[in-house]
Order: C-alpha cells, then sequence, then structure tokens
C-alpha cells in the first residue's frame, strides 16, 4: 500500500529551477553539490518528479554561504527597485544630441476611411 506524498516535504519544481537560475547553478554543479545524476536534477527542475525540500534547503543554504563569502549577492538577486545603475553607466556626454520628439500628429487610416 502506498501513501501519498505530503507536501509539507517538497517544493514546487519552479522555485527549485528559479534558485538555481538566480544562483548561477548550472546542473552538473547541483549534481555534485546534492550527489544526485544530472538526470535527477533535470528532472526535479522541468517537474518530472518532486523536488525534496531538504535539496531545495541545501542549495538555499550554499548560495547564501557563496554570497556571504562574496560579500554581497549577485546583481541578478537584487530587486530592480533597489539597483542603481549610475555606477556601471556612463553619464551622457555634453556634445550627445537630444533625442527629437516624438510625433503628436495622428497616422490616417490605411483604408481610406476618415474620422
Amino acid at each position: 500500500m502506498s501513501r501519498p506524498l505530503s507536501g509539507k516535504n517538497f517544493v514546487w519544481p519552479q522555485s527549485f529551477d528559479e534558485l538555481l537560475w538566480r544562483g548561477g547553478v548550472r546542473d552538473r554543479e547541483a549534481a555534485q553539490l546534492l550527489n544526485r545524476t544530472q538526470r535527477t536534477i533535470r528532472d526535479w527542475r522541468t517537474g518530472h518528479r518532486p523536488v525534496p525540500r531538504w535539496a531545495f534547503r541545501l542549495v538555499e543554504l550554499t548560495l547564501l554561504d557563496r554570497w556571504d563569502a562574496w560579500g554581497e549577492p549577485p546583481i541578478m538577486w537584487m530587486q530592480p527597485a533597489r539597483l542603481d545603475l549610475r555606477f556601471y553607466l556612463p553619464d551622457p556626454a555634453s556634445n550627445d544630441e537630444a533625442a527629437p520628439p516624438a510625433e503628436t500628429e495622428s497616422v490616417p487610416p490605411t483604408d481610406g476611411a476618415t474620422r
């Protein structure tokens, strides 16, 4: 007699896939970390097999440890509202031309009808 799987011991495949993507972890690295095959990791990411909570938590703690060692999380982990790109983008040059103003007049219909 088989027992139904309890939802409390598993995580959504989308959450696991997003965690690996945000951390930049490939299937091979995750397989080595979790002592599983790449096929198992791929099945977890695609939803063919349920993702055990222990695997999600182990990857999450490993990534937090990496980010702690780096001093700050990767840019893709930051929320866009808090991301300040002025450090990465140069200031506009003084001789840059201003963008042309957008046209405000409406375009006539192509079928020849008038409004």
